[in-house]
This record gives C-alpha cells, sequence and structure tokens, in this order.
C-alpha cells in the first residue's frame, strides 16, 4: 500500500486490518499511524485498526465490527 505493508488487505472491499501492539500506543507511533491511515483513506482504503489484545480476547466484537464496516459502506457481503 504505497510504501507501506498492510496486515491484512481486502481488495474487493477495499478495507484495510491493522492489528496494533502496544508500541503503537507511543506518541511517535501514533503520529506515524495517523499520517499512514491518511493516505490509505487519500487512496480510498478504510482502516480498522484493533489491538492485539482486542484480537485475543474480544475476537466476536472484532468480527461484528469488521461486518458492521462492510455492512456500513455496502463493500462486500
Amino acid at each position: 500500500m504505497g510504501p507501506y505493508i498492510a496486515d491484512f488487505y481486502c481488495h474487493k472491499a477495499r478495507l484495510v486490518i491493522e492489528v496494533d501492539e502496544k508500541y503503537h500506543q507511543t506518541e511517535v507511533q501514533q503520529h506515524f499511524d495517523q499520517s499512514r491511515d491518511r493516505l490509505m483513506s487519500e487512496m480510498g482504503i478504510s482502516v480498522l485498526r484493533f489491538s492485539d489484545i482486542e484480537i485475543f480476547e474480544q475476537m466476536t466484537r472484532v468480527i461484528e465490527t469488521i461486518v458492521n464496516h462492510l455492512k456500513r459502506t455496502s463493500a462486500v457481503l
């Protein structure tokens, strides 16, 4: 994705899903992530970010969030 590598990308839905570890909580990394998300948005790509803890402990909610996003954007389903 431009100069970046996405964790997960669905071309049909134009959706990037990022799994953020603890270091994404630092101010420097948050600034970097915001710049990256802006570039993706300019490319017409949505970005959903989840913490690694959410992935491990709240997978049902993560899936619901993704499905709801896809429904809102009429992407795929």
